[in-house]
């Protein structure tokens, strides 16, 4: 510690240092005037101090501004859940899966964890109680230095963060703890002195506090380089040029270990202050960074999780996975029908071999013939395969269908599913800028992506070679090595990017490893039909006239619930447009349109869907798959409303047809009842509801709204959730799960 008071004392003794505080304190070793005045000036300093932080803004944004929070976002950078208000519920509502836990984790929750700089704030408030000590004024002034100058180095390392500089935050943050160390070891000097003075024991608590937050912060910067040094190239994952293995994941996981246990120091050291022998300003300070500390198990838990889950996949052991290129303007239960599919071969995070070809090929190669769903047999097929294997909305049944076809059709035992849309693709050429072909003439960017590809990939082919998605295979390596090349702000992009992209369900994962499908569960990045114990609502939409059509769908899903006899009481209206596109060789769009509810729902009145019959999936001399007809079992028809229900995956299923020229619209709508969750009926009450997407759905607005009980008011409710005359009410765009709750009752 010496070595680190000496390196500091000559740092303070620097005058430059002095001129960044007009009219602060003499540094250590000069004499001050008479007493009294020197408590005045000493006053003064502190307010000067104080009022240039606050007209930086950063007391009353607390950061938050600067860390790119101007509002609490999900962990996807969408606005999210005020996840104190949802935890005012019952604890027995928290069931495992529900989605008051719902992982928030984003890049830019990463930045949020610095958000605990604000500790830094705190010592600046407690130097005024130390007025009262009436001896050992130059410690004071030692004191004072110091800490405003780790201030400094705090700030200094917030914004070397900004340009993404982790060499030169972990450098300032390393300098911050030092001023935090030698403020406390001169506080310490005066504490012998003025020990029956609880404002100086409680200063010793708040520096430690610093010092254990800033050490932290140490380890998190670590982690976060680790982070950031990733790249993905054409031969997999690297860091700065070196192979990733395991070990270097669990280097990050031991720093964001020791980072929690630090932070965790510092929450428990702060909770120990006598808040009420403080002035209220600080009291209220304290308070507010104990609200940010208070977050921290859930952030770094989640961070934790992350790297963990990337050390699971730099496995040593060589994983196949089975690669799914899904096409959302032809519309299926996971994201779009399959034209395209690869398979690819990875071991300790590198890419061994990347296949890419028309799915045609392995289809062609089957020799099984087995039914598909009944929908598919009206206009598409009477033999199913793994282009139309995407057919349940729960993605793990799908992947693992797929993943049967393969092996049927080539003989390759898949170790994994990955399913994508085009979106990802054109957020990636988003940052990396147009993709040049030169063999084909023709540059790929985020505007023309899709459009080039499907010209490139369906009309332009060589027909003599035959090789339709050859496009993709030669498009593939050349985005990987522009992202391979990618400066550090572009790589983190990159991960944001990626992020958004699970959120939305433009990238699904499944793995046959139980282990790794789970840490991919905790995430809900696997597109799981949730076992949600409140209302719940799907609206999953499959087009089986082959049309590229659902691009040109506008959809608006509104629903309003009340609860009457012990029973959610739901009219469901969804309205479909179908605007005017491209498509000529089919331009109808055909619609076998699902509306998943909670299990037990019953129907009570449906209009809209259209006169079209519903085949079990069965075919006379081909084979019935166990999964489909276990579905077509649960099947009951209502033909006068043109209906079917079934169960599915936990959920009761109300099914039709919607079939749209270009310019027509339909309304449909579905008047059923749901079985009530048990504490809607308890006083005060439950509702909460969750909406899941469909992946790779047409643009989507969505109205919700729960018709209170007669006498009952809200009590509490989600953030986002608008009162209006006995309603309670969401909206949303739907780019992503949704989720509301509210508890009500008879107003006390």
């Amino acid at each position: 510690m010496s070595d680190v008071v000496t390196a500091r004392d000559r740092r303070w003794m620097n005058e430059e240092k002095q001129d960044n505080f007009p009219n602060s304190p003499s540094p250590p070793g000069k004499s001050f005037i008479s007493e009294p005045a020197q408590k005045e000036e000493h006053s003064n300093i502190l307010e000067n101090v104080r009022m240039s932080l606050k007209r930086s803004g950063l007391f009353s944004r607390l950061f938050s501004d600067l860390l790119f929070f101007p509002k609490r976002t999900d962990f996807f950078g969408a606005r999210r859940r005020n996840s104190k208000e949802i935890n005012l519920l019952p604890r027995q509502n928290k069931a495992s899966g529900e989605f008051f836990s719902f992982p928030k984790f984003s890049w830019r929750s990463v930045p949020k964890l610095l958000e605990f700089l604000g500790v830094a704030l705190l010592f600046l408030s407690i130097f005024p109680l130390l007025a009262s000590v009436s001896k050992n004024l130059q410690a004071r002034a030692s004191v004072l230095g110091a800490a405003t100058s780790a201030y400094e180095d705090l700030q200094q390392a917030q914004a070397a963060f900004f340009i993404s500089d982790f060499d030169a935050v972990g450098e300032n943050l390393k300098d911050a703890y030092e001023g935090f160390s030698y403020a406390l070891a001169k506080i310490q000097d005066v504490a012998v002195i003025a020990s029956a003075l609880p404002p100086v024991r409680q200063a010793e608590e708040i520096l430690v506090a610093a010092q254990e937050a800033t050490l932290g912060l140490q380890h998190l910067n670590e982690a976060l380089r680790a982070l950031t040094n990733l790249r993905l190239g054409p031969g997999g994952f690297a860091a700065s040029g070196a192979a990733i293995d395991q070990d270097y994941f669990r280097a990050s996981i031991r720093n964001l270990e020791n980072a929690g246990s630090y932070l965790v120091s510092a929450h428990t050291r702060l909770s120990r202050i006598d808040l009420a022998s403080l002035p209220p300003e600080l009291q209220a300070e304290i308070s507010q960074v104990e609200g940010l500390l208070d977050g921290l198990q859930e952030h770094m838990g989640e961070f934790t999780g992350l790297t963990d889950l990337m050390t699971a996949l730099v496995s040593p052991q060589e994983r196949t996975y089975l690669l799914l290129f899904q096409n959302f303007r032809e519309l299926r239960a996971t994201g779009g029908f399959i034209g395209t599919y690869g398979v690819m071969r990875t071991q300790a995070g590198r890419i061994n071999s990347l296949k890419i070809e028309t799915v045609y090929n392995p289809d062609g190669q089957l020799k099984e013939n087995i039914a598909p769903p009944g929908p598919l047999q009206h206009f598409l097929t009477k033999q199913w395969a793994l282009r139309d294997s995407n057919w349940f909305f729960n993605f793990p049944d799908s992947a693992r269908k797929a993943a049967e076809f393969l092996l049927l059709e080539t003989g390759i035992g898949a170790d994994g599913v990955i399913a994508f849309t085009p979106r990802i693709f054109e957020r990636l050429l988003a940052i990396t800028g147009p993709v040049a072909l030169p063999s084909y003439g023709v540059a790929l960017d985020e505007q023309n992506f899709v459009d080039v590809v499907q010209y490139q990939t369906s009309e332009a082919y060589d027909q003599k070679l035959n090789q339709p998605k050859q496009f993709l295979a030669d498009f593939a390596p050349l985005l990987l090595r522009r992202m391979e090349s990618l400066e550090v702000t572009s790589w983190i992009s990159v991960i944001e990017k990626s992020l958004v992209s699970l959120q939305e369900k433009d990238l699904l994962f499944y793995s046959f490893d139980s282990d790794l499908q789970q840490k991919f569960s905790n995430f809900h990045w696997t597109g799981e039909v949730s076992a949600w114990d409140g209302n719940y609502l799907a609206v999953v939409a499959s087009n089986v006239g082959a049309g590229k059509t659902d691009q040109n769908i506008k959809q608006h899903i509104v629903l309003s619930t009340e609860l009457v006899g012990g029973q959610y009481k739901n009219e469901l209206t969804i309205l479909r447009k179908h605007e005017p596109g491209a498509e000529k060789e089919f331009p109808i769009n055909v619609s076998y349109l699902r509306v998943f509810a909670p299990e037990g729902s019953q129907i009570g009145e449906v209009s809209g869907f259209d006169p079209l019959l519903y085949y079990p999936a069965e075919v006379a001399g081909a084979m019935v798959d166990p999964d489909l007809a276990a579905i077509d079992k649960t099947g009951v028809l209502y033909p006068s409303m043109n209906a079917q229900a079934t169960r599915e995956h936990g959920k009761t299923v109300f099914a039709g047809w919607v079939v749209l020229a270009p310019g027509q619209e339909r309304e449909i709508k579905i008047f059923y009842t749901s079985p009530a969750a048990e504490a809607s009926m308890t006083d005060p009450g439950v509702y909460k509801l969750l909406i899941q997407k469909q992946p790779g759905s047409p643009a989507t607005e969505l109205d919700t709204a729960f018709i209170l009980p007669a006498g009952t008011a809200a009590l509490r409710h989600s953030d986002e959730i608008q009162a209006d005359e006995g309603r309670l009410v969401f909206s949303s765009d739907l780019k992503s799960d949704q989720s509301w709750a509210a508890v009500f009752g008879v107003p006390r």
